[in-house]
């Protein structure tokens, strides 16, 4: 009995060994809602990260472009202090033309000397760049003037035509719908009140007469706004339009470009500061003041026309 029980009785393993060989060797696949269940982690997982990149992006950007507005601030009042006014543009025909952008960056005058567009917006030298460790005529762009986010300017009435189709082409750098750091060597304007007779009703521009009340007498000295009030420079796209409403803005041809945010302006003050500010409310408010003297300002649109606006 043993003995037929012995022969007959499979060996240990044999039940193992005889399963079908396709059965042994198979993996197991995804299923189509597995799959689903993956993709749709993924998507969340983007959906988290790439919004969280973008604002360190967009962070580290606005902290570069207010460390350059510091730097640019400091040479403003170290050139004040040597030479007992703001830097100015050129003594040639119509200076007032050229001083938002003609305190530093690159030379950007037009080697073609008989054009009629020629020195709009250009100088033979620009004064704040040897404070700057630059070259004063250099054609060399320098990141101290650039602005990261600055991706150029448009009018505010036509969002979708560039100010340089009529600014830029008057740049030799020029190279079509650019930045203003590519186009005229800077992102940044100069405060235009620092050339404008304190208490003038009509800014340096060609109302009321030539030149209106430009000067180029002004320096620290004359200012009796507080300093970390006073503006000196800002973002290019915000010094114009961060003065006007949403509604005026949708009915005038203002220079516009709010790099970063909504009505966010980044602006260099005379103490030496450099800061983001909400700009919504004109000219002269209690975080900042583009007037030397803010006193003598007694007409509230005398801002609006401090550029022939």
């Amino acid at each position: 009995m043993d003995w037929a029980r012995s022969e007959c009785s499979p060996k240990p393993g044999a039940m193992r060994m005889s399963l079908p060989t396709a059965r042994r060797g198979a993996i197991r696949a995804f299923t189509l809602i597995e799959l689903l269940v993956v993709i749709a982690i993924i998507g969340v997982l983007m959906g988290i990260i790439v919004p969280v990149a973008a604002k360190a992006k967009g962070s580290a950007q606005s902290l570069k472009s207010l460390s350059n507005l510091r730097q640019i601030g400091i040479a403003f009042t170290m050139y004040g202090d040597d030479y007992n006014r703001f830097p100015t543009a050129d003594t040639e025909p119509d200076p007032w033309r050229r001083a938002r952008w003609a305190f530093g960056g690159v030379n950007v005058n037009s080697d073609d000397n008989d054009s009629d567009l020629v020195n709009t917006y250009s100088v033979d030298e620009r004064p704040l760049n040897e404070y700057l460790d630059l070259e004063s005529n250099t054609s060399t762009l320098a990141e101290v003037f650039h602005s990261p986010a600055d991706d150029g300017l448009y009018y505010s009435m036509f969002p979708n035509r560039s100010v340089w189709d009529d600014l830029g082409r008057q740049s030799r750098v020029y190279e079509g719908d650019e930045s203003c750091f590519l186009t005229m060597g800077t992102s940044y304007f100069a405060n235009e009140w620092m050339y404008c007779v304190p208490g003038s009703t009509v800014g340096f521009h060609s109302q009321g007469g030539p030149g209106g009340a430009y000067t180029n007498r002004l320096g620290p000295r004359n200012v009796t706004a507080d300093p970390w009030r006073f503006v000196l420079a800002g973002g290019a796209g915000q010094m114009d339009a961060g003065r006007y409403s949403e509604e005026e803005l949708e009915e005038m041809m203002i220079y516009e470009g709010f790099w970063y945010g909504q009505r966010t302006g980044h602006l260099a003050f005379l103490d030496g500061s450099a800061r983001a500010e909400e700009m919504t409310e004109g000219a002269d408010t209690s975080s900042y003041t583009f007037y030397v003297d803010p006193r003598r300002h007694r007409d509230e649109n005398a801002w609006r026309r401090a550029y022939g606006r």
